[in-house]
């Protein structure tokens, strides 16, 4: 295969991967309404734990990985599904990626890390767009449970990313095994149920093998041959395809605040990514 066949697939595998978590939003509103969200979680990641262990090696650097990294997991996973109970799946995909401008902010406060004016300005201008995005016209200003909650689930993945490159991952896929199956031992004690509703089977399977395991597969396969840098633009669509998978299979709409607040956080989840490229062109890190 040439090296632009290559490109041409990874780039393919990215954006497939990026749309299938988009959808993630509404199918896993459709699971919540048969399962509590720790019996969804514990159930998703157990079905999507299966097809890796044939692939799982032990060593006890990656299983280490796994198990911090999937205490940040869980908690993401558990506060954006309860928050799924009370808002919709637009407002839910957009709040959460506001862990994109979050995550330079938590590196320079942890890590001592310098961050550009364009990566500020990008996070002034996600705060403007959350604020807009909670905002009901005719009613007094507030902030609900559910986009607290999901605001929880960012600030949780915003931890995670930061993590990330502190361990030093050496074989992604058993971390990545490590961390699917302990987040699933983490919700086990608060399940409730022990079997999974006939009526939720499908989207359920669809959730743990595609939407879990099989995105995996395909975001190590395209980052081969795609640089962080347009990968992490790629990944920056996932409320764009949850906002439209939302639109046309649910019939979901946001106010025209909403619209607005959402625009703002997709623009500053961009000018975040180009302020980091900029910043290591610089620096040539």
């Amino acid at each position: 295969m040439s090296r632009k066949s290559q490109d041409t697939l990874g780039y393919i595998y990215l954006v497939a991967t990026t749309f299938f978590w988009g959808t993630t939003f509404v199918f896993s509103k459709e699971v919540l309404n048969y399962l509590d969200p720790f019996s969804y979680l514990f159930w998703r990641y157990v079905i999507a734990f299966i097809p890796l262990v044939p692939f799982i090696r032990i060593r006890k650097k990656d299983l280490l990985d796994g198990f911090w990294l999937s205490i940040t997991n869980a908690i993401a996973l558990i506060t954006q599904f309860v928050a799924l109970t009370t808002i919709n799946a637009s407002t839910a995909a957009f709040i959460v990626s506001l862990s994109i401008p979050l995550t330079p902010l938590l590196e320079m406060l942890w890590l001592k890390k310098r961050q550009s004016s364009t990566v500020t300005l990008g996070q002034i201008v996600s705060v403007v767009g959350f604020l807009a995005l909670s905002y009901v016209p005719g009613e007094k200003f507030s902030v609900s449970i559910g986009a607290f909650l999901m605001l929880i689930s960012a600030l949780a993945y915003t931890v995670q990313f930061v993590l990330i490159p502190t361990l030093h991952i050496e074989n992604q896929l058993n971390t990545s095994a490590y961390m699917i199956g302990f987040t699933a031992l983490w919700s086990l004690p608060f399940t409730r149920s022990f079997s999974i509703p006939r009526g939720v089977l499908s989207p359920l399977l669809y959730l743990a093998l595609v939407a879990t395991t099989l995105t995996i597969w395909l975001q190590l396969q395209g980052q081969k041959n795609v640089s962080a840098t347009t990968a992490a633009y790629i990944f920056a669509f996932e409320p764009i395809f949850a906002y439209l998978f939302a639109h046309f299979t649910v019939g979901e709409n946001l106010t025209t605040f909403g619209n607005i607040g959402a625009l703002l956080i997709f623009l500053s989840a961009l000018l975040v990514q180009y302020g980091e490229y900029r910043t290591s062109k610089a620096t040539g890190s």
